[in-house]
């Protein structure tokens, strides 16, 4: 009986291995070809900032949350932009939603209500609460993003490498849950 079950929660983890792997594989894609664009794209959003911030965050990198960090300690996006960055900001979820087409229905619903709870939130930081934020506290305008290296961590590791790794750690943590 234990063989069994040890066996059907192999076959089903199994089963989604080829969407995680794709998914993971264009996420490592998006994340080493277009890091620079996207952090530029952030960096230029000015007072609006927190629209390329929500709508980027929604992509699941690595490291966005961090540059957007750097970038606000850095005074080049105000703390609306942040904000509206790490309320969109997914998670190993969404990657697992991909790996089941059966929820892209809910990943839709999941990825549209967390851009406009960041819209919402960044807009009204940024706008309506912009006079009870202190000065330094607010951020953005003064810096420049050429100053901030957000890549200096940054994997080395090609893209299948990084894939194939990514995968086969939600791999195993799925694996696990299904055992259990």
């Amino acid at each position: 009986m234990i063989l069994e079950l040890l066996l059907d929660a192999l076959l089903d983890s199994v089963k989604m291995l080829p969407f995680l792997f794709a998914a993971y594989w264009l996420i490592e894609y998006v994340e080493h070809r277009h890091s620079e664009g996207i952090e530029k794209a952030l960096a230029g959003g000015g007072r609006f900032g927190f629209v390329p911030g929500a709508v980027l965050g929604l992509l699941p990198q690595c490291g966005f949350s961090a540059m957007a960090a750097n970038l606000y300690a850095s005074k080049v996006v105000t703390l609306g932009t942040l904000l509206a960055v790490f309320l969109a900001t997914s998670d190993e979820a969404v990657p697992l939603l991909i790996a089941n087409p059966e929820h892209w229905r809910s990943l839709a619903l999941i990825l549209g209500i967390k851009l406009a709870v960041a819209l919402v939130a960044g807009f009204c930081i940024d706008f309506v609460f912009k006079r009870l934020i202190p000065q330094s506290v607010r951020g953005g305008y003064t810096g420049s993003s050429s100053a901030v290296d957000c890549h200096e961590h940054e994997e080395r590791d090609g893209i299948l490498a990084a894939a194939l790794k990514h995968t086969l750690h939600i791999f195993l943590f799925i694996l696990l849950f299904n055992i259990v």
